[in-house]
Order: structure tokens, then C-alpha cells, then sequence
């Protein structure tokens, strides 16, 4: 009996922390910003990337005018071996 009150304890606890980090992670990229980087690299694979890949996706898209500066920047990232 204690440990499935404990395992319920656990699963409560842990439950909002799982939806608060998927909220912080679509902050660093957007929906719009995962369609924008699907649209200047096609084969990119956005699934799996890490929070400093996410934030440098997104500084990446809305730090400079030049698209072909941009795409090679997101490319670069998106190669990142870790």
C-alpha cells in the first residue's frame, strides 16, 4: 500500500513539472518558427534538438535581414553533433 501512495505522490508531483517544460520549450520555438525553418531547410530534423539548439534556431531566424546568412546559420546549427 505505501509504495503505490507513494508512486501516486511521485506522478502528481512530476505531472505539472512535464507540461511546464513542454510550455518553456514551444516559448524558445514556435510552431511558426519550426514551419519557417522547414521552409529554408526541408530535410531538417527539428525533433530531439536540445534547449540551446532551440534558442539558437530562434536567434538565428529573427537576428539578421539576410535570408541566405540565416539558412546557412540554421543549417549549421541544426548539425550541431552534441
Amino acid at each position: 500500500m505505501k509504495p503505490t501512495i507513494l508512486a501516486a505522490v511521485a506522478a502528481a508531483l512530476l505531472a505539472p513539472t512535464a507540461c511546464v517544460s513542454t510550455g518553456a520549450d514551444e516559448q524558445l520555438l514556435s510552431t511558426s518558427d519550426r514551419r519557417t525553418i522547414q521552409r529554408m531547410v526541408p530535410d531538417a530534423d527539428l525533433t530531439n534538438l536540445t534547449r540551446a539548439q532551440m534558442g539558437a534556431l530562434s536567434s538565428a531566424l529573427h537576428s539578421s535581414d539576410n535570408i541566405y546568412e540565416s539558412t546557412h546559420e540554421i543549417w549549421s546549427i541544426l548539425n550541431w553533433s552534441e
